[in-house]
């Protein structure tokens, strides 16, 4: 039995919320850092539904 004196903690973390997120190829900003017009870049993504 291993025992520790000191509790451990994890500590995650968390991106900033104005932080570009990748998501399928496509950048999603905040809204409030993007200009108004903003080309949006949709990657050609293969169908991943299964041919019987």
């Amino acid at each position: 039995v291993v025992t520790t004196a000191a509790p451990i903690t994890t500590v995650a973390q968390v991106p900033k919320p104005s932080a570009p997120r990748k998501r399928n190829g496509v950048v999603i900003q905040d809204p409030k850092d993007t200009a108004t017009e903003s080309i949006i870049v949709h990657l050609d993504v293969k169908s991943k539904d299964k041919v019987k």
